[in-house]
C-alpha cells in the first residue's frame, strides 16, 4: 500500500540524520566542556555557558526526530498492531525533548 499524503521514508530519513545530528553534538560537547565531567554531570547541563545555544538545539532537533518517528509509526501500522498507549508515549518524549532545547536548567552542585 502506497501513503499518498505522506512520504514516511523521507521524513524517517531526516529523522535519522537528527539523530546522528545530536549525537554528534554531545560527543562534541564532551570536547569542548572538557571542565564537565560526563560521567557525573547530566547531559542539559551543557545548555548553559558558552556552547548552550549548540546543545539546546540538539534538544530541539532530538524532540522533532522523536515526533518524525511518531508521525511514520503512526502512518505505517496497521490499527490491528499500533499501540495507542505505546505511540502517545513516544509523542510526549518527543515534545518533552522539543521544550527542553527552550528552557534553561540549573546547573548540579558538586560536593
Amino acid at each position: 500500500m502506497k501513503y499518498q499524503s505522506l512520504n514516511t521514508n523521507f521524513i524517517a530519513s531526516i529523522s535519522l540524520i537528527g539523530i546522528a545530528y545530536v549525537v554528534v553534538i554531545i560527543v562534541a560537547m564532551h570536547k569542548l566542556r572538557p571542565d564537565y565531567d560526563p560521567r557525573s554531570r547530566y547531559i542539559s547541563e551543557y545548555a548553559v555557558g558558552k556552547y548552550g545555544q549548540l546543545a539546546s538545539s540538539s534538544f530541539v532537533i532530538f524532540g522533532l526526530a522523536i515526533l518524525g518517528i511518531y508521525l511514520c509509526l503512526n502512518t505505517v501500522l496497521s490499527v490491528r498492531v499500533r499501540s495507542s498507549l505505546g505511540l502517545t508515549f513516544v509523542a510526549i518524549w518527543g515534545v518533552s525533548q522539543l521544550m527542553t532545547g527552550f528552557f534553561k536548567v540549573d546547573l548540579k552542585k558538586n560536593n
